[in-house]
């Protein structure tokens, strides 16, 4: 029998939160159990607001952990046999689960990924669409459509694959599948924008540059020139943002000493 455990990391209680539960308790095929694990202490009142929207919900608190912590914390105490994750501020389509659900009971497979919406500016238009022929290469430099919140996997497999790298605060969907792809265990697309994906400013972990540069120091020997190029040059760009005129300058000297030390042409 197919049991959804469903895994929430939050940094703490927001209005989005709650928008994301929702399209949880809307969906036709009910998880077994919805997992909500907070970086921060949330007041009892606060608690007790969310334990009434739903009687399988479970809380707890991780000590500041980030989303790659919080989300293998989540499956640790997951009852369910598969794990479905979900970012606070991401929406499921109300069918999400139960086409999941079909297309496992349908193909033996570890391991499913659907396609993606993105949310921008209360505008909802085409995201990610991931390609069954996926390979680890393919997401050396950027992400394809693998993302916190379109992952549903069998507990087990999980577990073997190790979780999501804790050192990673983002990047970390990207390493986890390349890892998954590594394993060379079954998985498969589902060709449906199931996910809402919200895109928001530029504090976004997608935005962290610690978390993409410890990716590419654990990949990049295994990454073309090209590919370290790409990365190096995201990362400066990054850095340059909201940074003071000396560090900068800093940045520039770093970047151009690691395109000489990578022996990378303009």
């Amino acid at each position: 029998m197919i049991k959804f455990s469903v895994v929430i990391p939050s940094y703490k209680i927001n209005k989005l939160l709650f928008k994301t539960l929702l399209s949880v308790f809307k969906q036709t095929t009910k998880p077994y159990e919805i997992i909500i694990i907070f970086s921060h202490k949330i007041s009892q009142n606060q608690k007790k607001l969310l334990l009434k929207k739903n009687k399988n919900l479970k809380i707890f608190f991780s000590n500041k952990g980030n989303v790659s912590l919080n989300r293998n914390y989540g499956a640790l105490k997951a009852k369910g046999n598969y794990i479905a994750f979900l970012d606070d501020d991401d929406l499921w389509s109300k069918d999400y689960l139960r086409l999941i659900k079909k297309r496992l009971s349908e193909n033996s497979t570890k391991l499913i990924i659907t396609w993606l919406n993105k949310i921008k500016n209360k505008n909802v238009s085409k995201f990610k669409r991931i390609s069954q022929k996926v390979k680890p290469e393919d997401l050396f430099v950027f992400n394809p459509g693998i993302m916190g919140s379109n992952i549903v996997i069998e507990k087990k497999v999980f577990k073997k694959i190790g979780g999501f790298d804790k050192k990673l605060a983002s990047s970390e969907d990207k390493d986890f599948f390349i890892r998954f792809l590594d394993k060379k265990i079954k998985f498969n697309i589902l060709n449906k924008p199931l996910v809402y994906h919200r895109q928001k400013n530029q504090k976004q972990l997608s935005y962290d540059t610690t978390g993409k540069e410890l990716f590419l120091k654990k990949y990049e020997y295994r990454m073309s020139k090209k590919d370290i190029y790409i990365n190096q040059r995201r990362i400066f760009l990054l850095k340059l943002k909201n940074a003071s005129y000396l560090r900068k300058i800093t940045y520039f000297f770093n970047f151009f000493y690691k395109l000489i030390i990578y022996k990378i042409g303009f």
